[in-house]
């Protein structure tokens, strides 16, 4: 490959890497005072893409009640191999104002606050990479 072709995608994955922390940290900032806890029932599953043949990721499709009585449904953004039991209780947090919008397994948000630090650090080195190849 071309090397100004090489650059310019190192700063395309840099700043794509960047901008996810960005969202996601910010997200987290404006709805962390009004987050609410409940527990949720595993009602199924949600396959996703096969990261090799055969292999198939899942996340649980957890139901719960808001404080003002709505039954919701909704999947979480981490995924394992098997998925969550069927019938098993989670801890979650939802946003009141948006409960369908933002559902999450307790604990997810934290660990992907706690990977902030060490992606920021790596989009910022692929992002300089790149640009020092194009100077």
């Amino acid at each position: 490959m071309h090397a100004g072709f090489q650059a310019i995608l190192a700063i395309a994955v840099g700043l794509v890497i960047l901008t996810g922390v960005v969202r996601e940290v910010t997200a987290w900032l404006r709805m962390r005072r009004r987050l609410r806890r409940t527990t949720a029932v595993v009602v199924g599953t949600q396959q996703w893409g096969a990261a090799d043949p055969g292999v198939t990721a899942r996340s649980g499709v957890f139901e719960f009640v808001t404080d003002r009585g709505e039954r919701v449904r909704a999947s979480s953004s981490f995924y394992a191999g098997r998925g969550p039991r069927v019938g098993r209780t989670l801890g979650i947090v939802y946003d009141p104002e948006n409960p369908w919008g933002y559902a999450e397994r307790t604990g997810v948000h934290g660990a992907k606050l706690a990977l902030a630090p060490a992606l920021t650090v790596l989009g910022v080195f692929i992002l300089t990479e790149g640009v020092r190849y194009l100077l």
